[in-house]
């Protein structure tokens, strides 16, 4: 089906004709230049909560380390969500995507990716220059020097998803039952006028500034990235079927129950289906949705056919992405903080440096050397 002219609100809601063309730099025809959004928040999307932007602090934050400020350590208050922590409930439902496009999902996780990556070299690297945090190998690098860092990161994120070779994509999946998906909304997928595998940018208003304020509320987006995550995994496997090896994982524990309540009534343990001419149908995974497949050229592919992916099959990796980036940005800061608490630096051959202090060890408590 040909891609329809009229965008969807959700969509729309996040087009610019300015910014992301990255590989894109035609002007598309679904990206309205007159309805732009203003603002490119992603902790505002589809009605979440607000988040305080960090990317407007200014004042003595530019002056002294990040990570000495809650620039990217919010407070714990700010941290916690629900009413028992006694913090402020995320609205958000793992019925609607993070973001309305597989762009704004590859643009964002390559940039966090990006940003985190840099800031390990950068901080650390016995080659990055910069004046080190008292005896330890970390550079200092204040909050100005990070905001250019994530703005540089964004556009590189931009030029490398325009040139990710994309798998075409059915943006027309069956809709899920209500009853086991409520108001279940798939990720939307747009190609580039230029060529069906490649993504269009011109719609992705992603700044540096949605980046930071991730990484700063990194705990709330771990949450929903988790929670989209096992939502789209449940729906994948309700369209094309669940792996073989869960579908056994189940038989076999729900045998185990059956068998257990009839110890406990004492009734005859129910027959296995294993060892039966019934095993292989109960072992086949059931699929409401199949893959469609259309008409392509041939220097496309040689058979002249082309499968079309499920747009949750493409979402779960770039959530499998945003997850471990985060968990990565915790992984750095506590490192930041170890190697300048013990004041660890380290020589041209990656050995850690003897400061004399206790036979070589950096304390009497670690066992470092």
């Amino acid at each position: 089906r040909p891609w329809p002219r009229v965008m969807s609100a959700s969509v729309r809601s996040f087009a610019t004709a300015t910014s992301g063309r990255g590989g894109d730099d035609g002007d598309h025809s679904m990206v309205s230049k007159s309805r732009g959004a203003k603002s490119t928040r992603t902790a505002n999307t589809f009605g979440s909560v607000q988040d305080k932007s960090a990317y407007e602090e200014a004042g003595d934050y530019h002056d002294i380390p990040w990570w000495d400020t809650d620039f990217l350590e919010p407070p714990p208050e700010e941290r916690r969500f629900g009413k028992t922590q006694g913090g402020e409930k995320d609205r958000y439902s793992p019925a609607h995507p993070l973001w309305p496009t597989l762009a704004h999902y590859v643009v964002m996780s390559f940039c966090v990716r990006n940003i985190v990556r840099a800031l390990e070299k950068a901080v650390t690297s016995r080659t990055s220059g910069g004046e080190k945090i008292g005896a330890s190998c970390v550079r200092a690098m204040n909050v100005s020097q990070l905001r250019e860092l994530a703005d540089l990161q964004m556009l590189r994120a931009k030029k490398e998803a325009g040139a990710l070779p994309m798998r075409r994509v059915n943006n027309w999946p069956k809709t899920p039952p209500q009853g086991e998906f409520p108001k279940y909304k798939h990720v939307t997928h747009v190609p580039s006028e230029e060529s069906p595998l490649r993504m269009a940018l011109a719609h992705v208003a992603l700044t540096g500034r949605d980046a930071l304020n991730m990484l700063k509320f990194r705990e709330k987006w771990q949450k929903r990235a988790r929670l989209r995550l096992k939502m789209v995994e449940n729906v994948s496997w309700w369209r094309t079927g669940k792996p073989l090896s869960l579908v056994r994982s189940e038989l076999i524990r729900a045998e185990t129950k059956a068998n257990s309540r009839a110890k406990k009534t004492g009734d005859a343990p129910p027959q296995s289906v294993f060892g039966t001419e019934n095993e292989f149908a109960a072992l086949m995974p059931t699929t409401h949705d199949r893959r469609e497949t259309i008409r392509v050229d041939l220097h496309e592919n040689m058979s002249g056919e082309a499968m079309l992916m499920h747009p949750e099959e493409l979402e779960d990796k770039f959530l499998e992405l945003i997850k471990h980036q985060l968990t990565r940005m915790d992984v750095h800061l506590a490192s930041v903080r170890y190697h300048i608490n013990l004041g660890i630096d380290y020589d041209a051959r990656g050995k850690i440096l003897d400061k004399g202090m206790f036979e070589g060890r950096l304390c009497q408590m670690c066992a470092i050397m």
